[in-house]
């Protein structure tokens, strides 16, 4: 179905979206890759224009979502790990939505004074 690809894996076929796979097996073949595209010695497509780039990271957020189990956190000792995961990715108006579906109007009672020792000025607290 893709004959170019023929030369290559087929572990790194599957780890592939259908995207990158027509790209590759393109009129140019996988030897000479399409514009914005190389390959790296692991046989990895490493994209190198920005529209590349964020589509391929968008596209393995889809096929790998995380999910995190329920567990309490107190925002200083017992720290659930959704605190330290990546950041929102997507549409700022459908985060703000849910933000607002999910809290209300009303969210925890924000923190007055943070310790400032983990940016190297211990002692220091912000009010």
């Amino acid at each position: 179905m893709l004959p170019n690809l023929s030369a290559i894996s087929d572990n790194f076929i599957r780890s592939q979206p259908m995207h990158i796979l027509l790209a590759l097996n393109g009129p140019t073949g996988p030897h000479e890759q399409p514009a914005g595209q190389t390959l790296t010695a692991s046989g990895q497509a490493k994209h190198t224009d920005p529209e590349s780039k964020m589509a391929a990271n968008m596209e393995r957020m889809r096929l790998n979502p995380v999910k995190y189990p329920e567990a309490e956190d107190d925002r200083m000792e017992v720290l659930h790990p959704v605190r330290v995961a990546g950041g929102v990715s997507g549409v700022s108006q459908k985060v703000w939505s849910f933000a607002r579906a999910t809290h209300g109007l009303e969210l925890t009672e924000p923190i007055a004074c943070y310790d400032m020792e983990t940016v190297g000025m211990g002692g220091h607290v912000t009010g």
